[in-house]
């Protein structure tokens, strides 16, 4: 219990509180809880037996807080990283899981929602 609510501190802001008011602060922690929980979620799900006991920042460190930009081109977006051919096979790994999970891109089609990674 200790470490979910030194993750909840940490990982998700939750240490310090946005308001003097109660109510708006029991909807901070619950969104915050929220997003811990999607997050739990998100690791079981996409990511690799690895990264099961890392915290929420050092994810963020290792996947999210990369160089990157996303282009238009073709009516397709594509997503230029810089990373390592180690990396970048991770993210594949994660595309892949992603596209298996049909209750979150049911509603996209192919042409308009497809994930498109370019390795130029």
């Amino acid at each position: 219990m200790e470490n979910v609510i030194k993750e909840l501190k940490i990982g998700f802001s939750m240490a310090d509180m946005p308001s003097s008011d109660f109510g708006a602060n029991a909807f901070w922690f619950s969104l915050g809880v929220l997003a811990y929980n999607t997050f739990l979620m998100m690791k079981g799900l996409l990511l690799k037996e690895e990264f099961s006991r890392k915290t929420a920042s050092t994810i963020r460190w290792q996947l999210i807080e990369i160089a990157g930009k996303v282009i238009k081109k073709a009516r397709q977006l594509i997503l230029k990283v810089s990373t390592s051919i180690e990396r970048f096979n991770e993210y594949l790994l994660i595309k892949e899981r992603l596209e298996r999970l049909p209750f979150l891109l049911g509603g996209i089609s192919n042409s308009a929602g497809k994930l498109v990674f370019n390795t130029s």
